[in-house]
């Protein structure tokens, strides 16, 4: 009989079967669905979307269960516009998300809010086990675990000014696939990936930054140009796709930029987030893996573009940094496991 799959928890100790690890990430993600999505969505997003239609003005608490649509009737109507494209922008130009809920929905003939909370406990899920992958590049198994529950314990604030949609962790999701491939120097798949994540949300283009970054001195510079330009031009076709294929609508507001620096949330929101990252990441920066010092220079674009463009209070925005903060911040604190590369 075969032994069944262990986990290295640390150099000389105890190894724990893996199956248990899977099943915790697992436990981890329900409960954090349940209290963090199940309740606070269902609540906050019907009060947001009443509340933006005016029913909520001068009706007591009361009056408002009885006046209002239910979640399920709330957010089954603005997926049904994503599915005939007729959706408010951003919204009609991320269409995956919407289409995969929609397939879901009529296989299983289940109901949309249930539907869609199951998906985002999946993908949240997935997404601890891509992540707990990545991590084991450069961290033993109690490490890579410890970075995984940390990731966890940072759930809640994603919720912070805005309610979590399922493209959120689908889009995680492909920035620690993106990542990983790119450290592995596995080029050409991300050209499916990147398909993938354009359709799902335009954040996806700055996996094609980090690219550049990383491939500068290893590949013959115009090799890179050239690579590094047809990512870019297939980014770019399937983003002006979209907007021909669903009409264009102007949503980018540059008032962001002269609202952004004078909210204090701006600020105090991303360092609650990263926290004590913002300095372990720094530390003994020259023996950091090349691969996280080389991507980390993203970073600063990153926030621009969401400074002029978005509200970087809202947290959730700010997920696709998390693969790169957790492992240079655990790496400050533990150092690297034994025999592994230095990429």
């Amino acid at each position: 009989m075969s032994e069944p799959d262990t986990t290295p928890t640390g150099d000389g100790g105890a190894r724990t079967p893996r199956v248990l690890v899977v099943f915790m990430y697992f436990a981890l993600a329900a409960v954090s669905s349940y209290f963090n999505d199940f309740k606070a969505v269902e609540m906050s997003a019907v009060r947001l979307a009443v509340a933006r239609a005016g029913e909520l003005e001068g009706a007591s608490e009361p009056e408002w269960y009885q006046r209002v649509l239910t979640a399920d009737t709330l957010r089954r109507l603005e997926h049904e516009q994503a599915i005939r494209g007729t959706v408010r922008a951003p919204l009609r130009y991320r269409p995956l998300a919407f289409w995969m809920t929609e397939v879901v929905c009529r296989t299983l003939r289940s109901p949309y809010l249930y539907t869609d909370f199951y998906l985002r406990l999946l993908f949240l899920f997935f997404s601890a086990l891509a992540l707990d992958g990545y991590l084991r590049s450069w961290l033993d198994g109690r490490t890579t675990a410890l970075g995984v529950v940390f990731f966890f314990a940072l759930m809640p604030m994603v919720y912070w000014e805005n309610y979590h949609r399922l493209y959120d962790f689908t889009n995680l999701l492909v920035f620690v696939i993106g990542y990983w491939l790119i450290r592995e120097r596995r080029d050409w798949w991300l050209v499916p990936l990147l398909v993938v994540g354009m359709l799902n949300r335009e954040t996806t283009v700055m996996l094609v930054v980090v690219y550049f970054l990383v491939r500068w001195g290893e590949l013959p510079r115009r090799a890179l140009l050239l690579r590094t330009a047809l990512l870019g031009a297939l980014c770019l076709g399937i983003y002006v796709g979209l907007r021909l294929a669903y009409g264009y609508e102007p949503w980018y507001r540059w008032y962001e930029l002269c609202e952004n620096p004078f909210d204090l949330r701006t600020y105090l929101h991303p360092f609650l987030f990263f926290n004590a990252f913002w300095v372990l990441a720094f530390l003994d920066w020259k023996k950091k893996p090349l691969f996280l010092r080389r991507a980390m220079l993203m970073v600063p674009v990153f926030f621009a573009i969401h400074f002029v463009v978005g509200y970087v209070r809202e947290v959730r925005l700010l997920l696709p940094l998390l693969p790169l903060f957790i492992p240079l911040g655990l790496l400050s604190l533990v150092g690297g496991r034994r025999g592994s590369p230095g990429g």
